[in-house]
């Protein structure tokens, strides 16, 4: 901030607080703590992007892999470094559920969308359909 008037100041966008990511450890049920990133304004345009069609509307068909691929983004370890890279997708909408709604919701949250956002994803949110295995 300006050391005058207490208002930001071009340096505090580009070399401050503003300019590094956050991290949290959230709790998931079955794993434990989970560490997640904030997205950099590049990454959660190009995410949004990601899910709309040539009209700019939310795409049915992208979201399948719309919560795995929020969770790609966000998951790191102690170090920063990601998890997960996008040809792990297929195997993450394989794991259990509850670990897949915990984490999007964690990283949502983490990542600053709106409820707003939030609402809109899940009403254009279609699931895969899928046969049960016995």
């Amino acid at each position: 901030m300006s050391e005058s008037n207490g208002v930001a100041n071009r340096e505090a966008f580009f070399s401050g607080a503003a300019s590094k990511r956050r991290y949290a450890v959230v709790q998931v049920p079955i794993l434990g703590g989970v560490r997640i990133q904030s997205l950099t304004e590049l990454e959660r345009s190009t995410y949004e992007a990601s899910r709309l069609d040539d009209a700019g509307q939310w795409s049915r068909e992208s979201g399948a892999a719309a919560k795995v691929k929020l969770i790609v983004l966000c998951c790191v370890d102690g170090d920063g470094n990601c998890l997960f890279i996008d040809s792990d997708i297929p195997k993450l909408q394989q794991i259990d559920s509850i670990v897949t709604d915990t984490l999007f919701s964690k990283c949502l949250t983490h990542c600053g969308f709106s409820e707003e956002d939030i609402e809109e994803l899940a009403k254009n949110y279609e699931a895969t359909p899928v046969e049960c295995s016995p």
